[in-house]
């Protein structure tokens, strides 16, 4: 699923949909890419971004802008909304390079027992690094094995900026939370 506007009408107001796209029990595939080009612009969305429930094997979600228009200056806030959801006990999902603002969660991973890595996201902050694109929670772990939240390089670090709470970690070892940026 790459290369999409979900949210936005052809003259850029927001459209708002309940769920972008729901991709329930979805296994081993990619959402966005390895581009900015190829990734998904999601606007509005007033209960989930990306919901991923049931999924399984290998899931990559790279290079998306969610809560954003494409240009990353207007933030299209609704309360309640997630980003980015994944559910599944042998997914494992790579989330890496995505700009994730204006929402309930930005990402919330549940029940991810396969091991997760969280990557050079920027939740809560555009690419100028405006201070108005926050969270209420940037990241929300729950009853999850093996996950990482950044990665032994600097480049691997999330931003995880103006959120109200950068994140949470609830019932989850061994959780490695390594070189991000919490501001």
């Amino acid at each position: 699923v790459s290369g999409n506007i979900f949210g936005l009408n052809p003259n850029g107001i927001a459209g708002p949909n309940e769920s972008a796209i729901d991709l329930s029990f979805l296994r081993n595939s990619i959402i966005g890419g390895n581009t900015s080009a190829e990734g998904n612009v999601i606007a509005g969305s007033t209960r989930n971004g990306i919901p991923l429930g049931g999924s399984d094997g290998d899931i990559k979600i790279a290079n998306n802008i969610i809560g954003l228009n494409r240009a990353m200056t207007t933030l299209y806030r609704i309360s309640g909304a997630v980003g980015i959801y994944i559910n599944g006990d042998a997914s494992k999902p790579v989330i890496s390079n995505n700009f994730i603002c204006g929402q309930d969660k930005a990402v919330y991973i549940d029940y991810v027992n396969g091991g997760f890595i969280l990557e050079g996201n920027k939740i809560g902050v555009n690419n100028t690094g405006a201070t108005t694109f926050g969270n209420n929670i940037g990241v929300h772990i729950k009853f999850c094995t093996a996950g990482m939240i950044g990665g032994s390089t600097a480049s691997s670090g999330n931003d995880i900026a103006y959120n109200t709470t950068p994140v949470v970690v609830e019932i989850a070892y061994p959780i490695s939370i390594l070189r991000n940026s919490f501001y």
